[in-house]
């Protein structure tokens, strides 16, 4: 039998799928098929995991399960961000929401239209500056995902630098002809 401990995050199940609720925000979790004989006890502080059958698969399924639960607990409770800075003369960035709810964000980045990036419903986007963008979200996962599907868009040049970067990365440049 394992334990995890909730701080101060409420869990709720229906059927094969644990709802994780926080300051941050809820996050859907949902149970592999593969997972066999094992239930789930919820209380207001913690979780406990019991299980009846101990063979490999299930153990192996059970520990990824336990390091998933804690990446969703922190996330639930305090969230996860990242930023991207847009380097390159003339690159701007901005976000617009219609109607119907839904957000786009707005990337000036030297193709000859501006490329209109639809927001998942679970991640924020903030503009700090026109060329530095900050994402928060629940689900690293999906955070990092988004992040990086955008810096795909238009990665650092290496000769002169120019494209998305993360705010922590360095590139180096090359040195050019003369």
């Amino acid at each position: 039998m394992l334990t995890i401990y909730l701080n101060k995050c409420a869990v709720f199940s229906y059927k094969r799928l644990l709802f994780f609720v926080g300051k941050a925000g809820i996050v859907k979790f949902k149970l592999p098929d593969k997972l066999v004989n094992v239930s789930f006890h919820i209380d207001e502080s913690y979780m406990k995991i019991k299980t009846s059958d101990l063979n490999k698969t299930n153990v192996d399924l059970i520990e990824g399960i336990l390091s998933k639960m804690n990446k969703i607990l922190v996330g639930s409770d305090i969230g996860f961000t990242n930023k991207i800075i847009l380097f390159g003369i003339g690159f701007k960035s901005w976000t617009y929401k219609i109607t119907s709810g839904v957000r786009y964000l707005i990337l000036k980045i030297g193709f000859s239209k501006d490329l209109s990036i639809e927001i998942p419903p679970i991640i924020k986007v903030i503009i700090l500056k026109p060329t530095l963008i900050l994402f928060k979200g629940v689900d690293k996962n999906l955070l990092n995902q988004f992040v990086a599907s955008l810096r795909l868009l238009k990665a650092p040049d290496s000769y002169k630098g120019k494209g998305l970067r993360y705010i922590e990365e360095k590139v180096v440049i090359k040195a050019g002809k003369t």
